[in-house]
């Protein structure tokens, strides 16, 4: 960080919008500072498709030495961060209109800029990239498993068709065989006819299987569809329960996290009671009695706020209970299973049905309850 104080900074964000900014450096004259500032980022001044520009103020206070006397202030921050969505970077700029407390009251100014490395984004970026290559890698395992089933079945309807055309071209041979032997047989002209009308029939019938197993063949390959889709459905349902769950748990840690450093607080704001009682009199103790009171109405407000976060954070935790039992109780109804991978699969010795309704059980066993 460059500006008031030089040197390092740290940003936190308790929440999306509510975060403490800590810095400690010196400055020109060679003084050690260090600031302590809650942020208030609410507004985007600008937006682009990979980042964004956003005001932010807030409360805080500077202290440290100068010319080795006790230095302290209360300030003001305004100014802009512009964070970038693809990349774990963040860069701000702020102005803090300030008043010195020690060693003499006055009005000040503090200024900075700061470029930031933001290791949670980078972390989820990680997570996001491998995460994807996962599910690519499985969805294509997938479907290269049902294009090879569909390929073999499409080859043996194609040899079935063969086996009827090459049957109706014998048919028609016999027929010319049977006309001239009508010929040369006039008194068997009568079962000659008949003959020849029974082989009509069969042609026709077999013209007819052959149209039925074309049809058959258009109701497979929209079977194929339909698997797809389902398919997909029924992975995409997963893919947001699983990502759900993800978020649900990176809140939970932060909540939790959240609560420890709340209870922190809390007790050092304890021991800072303890010893006002003990170490300090008179108008000092009044003041600082009167700032810690304050301090403990911030820290209270902010608890409040944290229970009813993690009352929300409850809520759609049963949520994502009542998601994940809709999802097995859909699975079941088609009497099939949750696999490891957490996918509706088919128990052991039973497959899918033609249409994918239900499992059923392979040829040779028995149907298992």
């Amino acid at each position: 960080m460059a500006g008031t104080p030089s040197g390092l900074n740290a940003r936190y964000w308790i929440t999306d919008s509510f975060g403490l900014d800590l810095s400690a450096g010196i400055v020109l004259k060679g003084d050690f500072y260090y600031s302590a500032d809650l942020l208030y980022e609410f507004y985007d001044l600008y937006r682009a498709g990979g980042w964004r520009l956003r005001f932010f103020t807030g409360f805080g206070s500077m202290g440290g030495f100068r010319n080795n006397d006790a230095y302290r202030d209360i300030r003001v921050p305004v100014g802009v961060s512009m964070p970038f969505l693809r990349y774990p970077f963040c860069l701000s700029a702020f102005v803090a209109p300030a008043w010195e407390i020690l060693p003499e009251k006055k009005a000040a100014i503090d200024f900075g800029i700061a470029a930031r490395f933001n290791f949670g984004l980078s972390s989820r970026i990680r997570d996001r990239e491998a995460e994807l290559k996962w599910r690519i890698i499985t969805i294509k395992k997938n479907y290269d498993q049902v294009k090879t089933k569909l390929d073999k079945t499409g080859k043996e309807l194609d040899g079935a068709i063969n086996e009827l055309n090459k049957t109706r071209g014998d048919l028609g041979s016999t027929r010319g065989q049977l006309d001239k032997t009508i010929g040369s047989l006039t008194a068997a002209k009568g079962e000659l006819d008949e003959t020849r009308t029974e082989l009509s029939t069969a042609r026709q019938k077999l013209d007819t299987t052959i149209g039925e197993l074309e049809s058959t063949r258009g109701r497979l390959g929209q079977a194929t569809r339909e698997i797809h889709s389902m398919k997909k459905d029924l992975d995409n349902a997963k893919a947001r329960l699983d990502e759900a769950h993800m978020e649900l748990a990176r809140t939970r840690k932060v909540l939790d996290d959240r609560e420890a450093e709340l209870k922190n607080t809390q007790a050092e704001m304890d021991r800072t009671r303890a010893i006002l009682k003990t170490e300090i009199e008179g108008k000092e103790k009044a003041a600082e009695e009167k700032k810690l009171a304050s301090k403990q109405e911030e820290l209270n407000h902010i608890i409040q706020k944290y229970k009813k976060e993690r009352a929300e954070w409850e809520k759609q935790s049963q949520e994502q209970k009542k998601k994940r039992l809709g999802f097995q109780t859909k699975c079941e109804a088609r009497r099939g299973i949750i696999n490891e991978e957490g996918y509706c699969d088919c128990r052991e010795h039973e497959q899918w049905n033609t249409d994918r309704s239900a499992c059923e059980c392979v040829k040779g066993y028995r149907l298992n309850a």
